[in-house]
C-alpha cells in the first residue's frame, strides 16, 4: 500500500470476543518508549517458503542511533509466532521503518523483495530521505542490497513505497518511491515518484519520474498500484492530500496507466470537491465490487461536518470504463474529529464471499477512550456495508493509524485483520491482531486425481502423486497395499514417486490405495494399475478397435472413453499413444495430428 501497506502480526497472548464474531488474537508492543511500533506493516514473502511474513516498523527505535529505526520480521505459516525472525536497523535519524512494502520480485530471482522507507536519512543533505531494497529468499540476510536516496534536503524520499507490478509490460516487477517535499522548477513542496523498473540486473536509476504541478500539492504522500482499467498492465495511483484549487487542501489522486509505453502525464484525475478534504490522503486497491477488476480504495481523513474532521472512505469501481467517480463513499455521520480513512487497506477476503474486504483506521475517534482510536471493517460486494467496529481501549492509544490484512495467519489460512497504534504506551507502540471467534480449523489435505494406469512386462511403470493442504500445511503422503516389487516413496514436500518394474508374473490388474493424510485428516483414491505381457497385447498403438488400420473408428472409442464413459481399450498400451503410462488428452491430441494434420505415426508397440 502506501505507508503502511498490507498488515499482519502473529500472537495468540490472549483473546476476548469483540463485535461481529472477531476476537482480540494477539497484541504485540515495542520494546521501547518513543520506538513507535506498529507504524507500518507489510506482508511479503521474503524467505520464499510460499507463506507471507509480516514486516513491522518502529521508525523511532534508537538501537543504531536516535532514531534509526528498526524494522521487525515475522516468518509466516502454520507456526508462525510473535518472535521476530529477522530485524534490520536504519541510520540515525532515518527514521528506517516509517514505510514499508514487497517489492515484488525486483531482481527476477523468483523471490519477494522488501522495501523499506527512510524518509529522514540525511545524505546527500538533511532529510532527503532514503528507501533500503532488500533482496528476499531461502538465505535473506538483513544487510542492504541497495539504498536508494532522494535528490535534495528535506525531500523527504522514502515517506510512501509500494510495489508496481509489471508497469511497463516487459514481465518484470517494478516499484515507486515518493518523495512529496520535492521542490522543482519553480514548485515548492510539489513533490515528485520515481519509478524504478525490475530485471535481472536492474541500474538502480529511476526510470520514470513523475511529478506534482502546483506550489505545496505533496504529490507521493500515498501510492498504490494495480491494473484498475482491466488492460492487463499495472496501473499507478498518486496522491496529493495538498493540492489547491478551487478549495484549500481539496486534494487530488492522479492514476497513470502502465503499458509498453508509459509516460509521465497523468491519465485520470480525481479531484476533492471541497476545502480540507484531502483527497490522495491514504491509498489501497482491491477486488471490492466482487467483479474481475481491481478497485481503487481512497481514504480521505480531512472530510468535515461543521468544524469536524469526520473523514471518509471512498471506493472507485476498476474496469475499462474506469472513470474516477466514486462508487460508493461512507463517514460515520457525526460531530465527531474521527479521521476515517487515515489509513486504509484492502486485497483480502476475509469472509470468504468472494469479495475482498476493506479496513479503514480512525485514530481520533473517542469511543473507547479520548483519541483512542480504531478502526471500521467493510464488506466487499455489489453492496459494500460496514460489517465491524473495532476500537482502542485507552486514552492517546490512537489505534488504526496503520491497518491491513494477513492472508495467511497460522494454520487454516485464515485471513487476519490487523490494526496499529503506534501512539500507545508512550509512543512505544503495538499492534493488534483479530480474526474470527473460534480461529482456524485444521482442514482435510486434498489429493490430485491420479486416474487409472497401465504398463507392460519388461518396462517399469513410474508416475508421480501430489497432494496439498488447504492450511498450509505440507501433507503426508502414502501407499499401504503396494503390489510386490512395487515401490512409493514420500519427498515430503507434497509430492511421491511410485515405480514398479515389472515380471511375467505381475500382468492383470492391480488395485492400490494412495493417501494424503494431515493428522486425522485424510484424501485417497484408489488407482487400478492394468499390466499386460507385451507378447500378447500390443499388435498396433491407437488401433483401439483392432480393425488392423488407424482410422476414424479409432478416434470415436477414444472419445467414448475419456468423456462418455465408454469401455477402456482391451490393450492399455494401445491407448497410449505417446507413450507416458496413462491414456489421456495427450493421446487423443497425437492421434488426431495423424490422422487430419500429417502428425508422425504413434510409437511401436514394446
Amino acid at each position: 500500500m502506501v505507508r503502511s501497506s498490507v498488515l499482519v502480526l502473529l500472537s495468540m497472548l490472549w483473546a476476548s470476543t469483540v463485535a461481529d464474531g472477531f476476537e482480540v488474537a494477539g497484541e504485540i508492543s515495542g520494546e521501547n518508549d518513543g520506538d513507535q511500533y506498529g507504524a507500518a506493516i507489510c506482508a511479503v514473502d521474503f524467505n520464499g517458503d510460499g507463506h507471507l511474513d509480516m514486516a513491522v516498523g518502529a521508525p523511532a527505535n534508537d538501537d543504531a542511533g536516535t532514531s534509526s529505526g528498526k524494522v521487525y520480521l515475522y516468518f509466516g505459516g502454520p507456526s508462525a509466532d510473535t518472535v521476530a525472525d529477522l530485524t534490520f536497523v536504519g541510520d540515525p535519524s532515518s527514521f528506517f521503518g516509517k514505510s514499508l512494502s514487497s517489492a515484488g520480485d525486483f531482481n527476477n530471482d523468483g523471490y519477494d523483495d522488501l522495501l523499506v522507507g527512510a524518509p529522514f536519512y540525511d545524505v546527500p543533505a538533511t532529510s532527503a530521505g532514503a528507501v533500503y531494497l532488500f533482496y528476499g529468499g531461502p538465505s535473506a540476510d538483513v544487510v542492504a542490497d541497495h539504498i536508494f536516496t532522494g535528490q535534495n534536503g528535506s525531500d523527504y524520499f522514502g515517506i510512501a513505497v509500494t510495489g508496481a507490478g509489471d508497469f511497463n509490460n516487459d514481465s518484470y516487477d517494478d516499484f515507486a518511491v515518493g518523495a512529496y517535499y520535492n521542490d522543482w522548477g519553480g514548485f515548492t513542496k510539489a513533490g515528485k515518484v520515481y519509478v524504478y523498473l525490475g530485471g535481472p540486473s536492474p541500474d538502480f536509476a529511476a526510470d520514470l519520474i513523475l511529478v506534482g504541478t502546483a506550489d505545496g500539492e505533496r504529490f507521493g504522500f500515498a501510492i498504490s498500484s494495480q491494473d484498475y482499467d482491466g488492460d492487463s498492465y499495472s496501473d499507478l495511483s498518486v496522491g496529493a492530500y495538498s493540492y489547491d484549487a478551487a478549495y484549500l487542501n481539496q486534494g487530488r489522486v492522479y492514476v497513470f496507466s502502465g503499458g509498453s509505453s508509459v509516460d509521465t502525464i497523468p491519465d485520470l484525475i480525481i479531484t476533492g470537491d471541497s476545502a480540507g478534504y484531502k483527497f490522495g490522503w491514504s491509498l489501497a486497491s482491491g477486488k471490492v465490487s466482487g467483479d474481475s477488476y481491481w478497485d481503487l480504495i481512497m481514504g480521505s481523513d480531512g472530510v468535515s461536518i461543521d468544524t469536524f474532521s469526520v473523514g471518509e472512505i471512498y471506493v472507485f469501481n476498476g474496469g475499462p470504463s474506469f472513470d474516477g467517480v466514486a462508487d460508493y463513499s461512507y463517514n460515520l455521520g457525526r460531530l465527531k474529529h474521527d479521521y476515517l480513512g487515515f489509513d486504509v487497506a484492502s486485497s483480502a477476503d476475509v469472509n470468504g464471499d468472494g469479495f475482498d474486504e476493506i479496513i479503514a483506521g480512525m485514530p481520533g475517534n473517542d469511543d473507547g477512550g479520548t483519541d483512542a482510536g480504531g478502526a471500521l471493517l467493510f464488506d466487499g460486494g455489489p453492496s459494500v456495508v460496514v460489517d465491524t467496529n473495532f476500537l482502542g481501549s485507552s486514552s492517546g492509544q490512537e489505534m488504526g493509524k496503520a491497518v491491513g490484512f494477513w492472508e495467511d495467519f497460522g494454520a487454516g489460512g485464515a485471513v487476519a485483520i490487523a490494526v496499529g497504534a503506534s501512539s500507545s504506551d508512550n509512543y512505544r507502540g503495538s499492534l493488534l491482531l483479530y480474526h474470527k471467534a473460534g480461529g482456524s480449523e485444521n482442514a482435510p489435505p486434498v489429493l490430485d486425481p491420479i486416474g487409472p494406469k497401465f504398463g507392460v512386462v519388461g518396462t517399469p511403470v513410474i508416475f508421480t502423486v501430489t497432494a496439498s493442504d488447504p492450511d498450509g500445511t505440507v501433507p503426508a503422503l502414502s501407499a499401504p497395499d503396494l503390489p510386490t516389487g512395487a515401490d512409493f516413496e514420500d519427498y515430503g514436500d507434497g509430492s511421491g514417486l511410485f515405480s514398479w518394474t515389472l515380471v511375467l508374473s505381475d500382468t492383470g490388474t492391480h488395485s492400490v490405495t494412495f493417501i494424503a493424510s494431515d493428522e486425522s485428516l485424510s484424501d485417497s483414491e484408489v488407482v487400478d494399475i492394468t499390466i499386460a505381457d507385451s507378447s500378447s497385447c500390443c499388435l498396433l498403438r491407437g488401433d483401439l478397435d483392432h480393425s488392423g488400420v488407424l482410422n476414424i473408428g479409432d478416434l470415436t472409442y477414444m472419445v467414448a472413453y475419456l468423456f462418455t464413459g465408454g469401455v477402456p481399450p482391451p490393450c492399455y498400451i494401445e491407448g497410449d499413444i505417446d507413450n507416458n503410462s496413462s491414456i489421456n488428452i495427450g493421446d487423443l491430441t497425437y492421434l488426431v495430428a495423424f490422422l487430419f494434420t500429417g502428425g508422425p505415426l504413434p510409437l511401436p508397440c514394446p
